[in-house]
């Protein structure tokens, strides 16, 4: 199938988004801090390092499967079915959205992860409070809301999270999106790999290393904002409260913001690339 004229220009954007992130490299501060990180994970015994991986990815393949069953996921589903239908009017199914334009599709994605970002500064400047269930709350929250975010945009071009693929994708998408810089090419590549056989390859050893110490790394930075708010609440005033209130909420807006551009990129390149094979349908 002929590409449109906007198509084309959309496809050589996400092109010189690849490059760039091919071409990043880290500065020596990020060196410095990259390498104390690994001096920590690897100063860990061995046995409880791996325990702790495999409860991180039950609990993060739970936490999946929960929101797609949420009653908020569910409400965000009608709610963007009925966005799209007056878009066009053929629309019933989520993969029916597959229809639309990619111009359609990619409004429908912004829309919604406007307020996911939106949700996230809030939800962040609000631990900045340091009330006891803001700050309790905010690395889980993050998470999910993050998790949401990339369900969301799935759905904002037609892809059902229902199916197992898409949902082990989702987990996929949401670890590449969060991998030090100097991997997520890599990542990248792989899950561009991964949708044009259709099959969701499992991670090697060395390369799930990578995955948890990074999820763990961005734990262990909300810890550490977590400790500056408490700290800075004993000796609270209104002008120190509203920058902790800011600097918490810009930490989680830029996370989201991150996870939330690379799930957008990856679901317009795959919609790119199925439009020009021809592959409309669903598996």
């Amino acid at each position: 199938m002929k590409r449109t004229s906007r198509e084309r220009i959309m496809l050589e954007e996400i092109l010189q988004w690849e490059q760039e992130l091919e071409k990043w490299s880290l500065t020596s501060a990020e060196r410095e801090n990259k390498q104390l990180l690994q001096n920590f994970f690897d100063s860990l015994p061995e046995d409880k390092y791996y325990k702790y991986m495999e409860l991180l990815d039950n609990g993060l393949f739970h936490l999946q499967g929960f929101i797609d069953r949420s009653y908020i996921q569910k409400s965000e589903r009608k709610r963007l079915l009925r966005t799209a239908s007056l878009l066009d009017e053929r629309i019933e199914e989520i993969q029916d959205l597959k229809m639309l334009n990619i111009d359609q599709l990619s409004y429908l994605a912004d829309e919604q992860l406007k307020k996911q970002r939106l949700y996230s500064f809030v939800q962040g400047a609000a631990s900045g409070t340091g009330n006891v269930l803001f700050v309790g709350t905010d690395i889980p929250l993050l998470i999910t809301l993050n998790f949401q975010s990339i369900h969301l945009t799935a759905l904002s071009y037609g892809y059902d999270c229902e199916d197992p693929f898409e949902m082990i994708l989702i987990l996929k998408i949401f670890h590449a999106a969060i991998v030090p810089k100097e991997y997520r090419f890599a990542a990248w590549e792989q899950l561009k790999e991964e949708i044009e056989t259709f099959e969701t390859a499992y991670y090697n050893e060395q390369s799930e290393k990578v995955l948890h110490n990074a999820l763990s790394a961005h734990l262990l930075q909300q810890i550490i904002k977590t400790m500056l708010i408490l700290s800075t609440k004993r000796h609270s005033s209104k002008k120190r409260s509203l920058f902790t209130m800011l600097l918490s909420g810009s930490f989680n807006y830029k996370f989201t913001a991150e996870v939330t551009d690379f799930a957008k990129r990856f679901y317009q390149y795959r919609f790119l690339m199925e439009e020009k094979g021809g592959k409309q349908n669903e598996r």
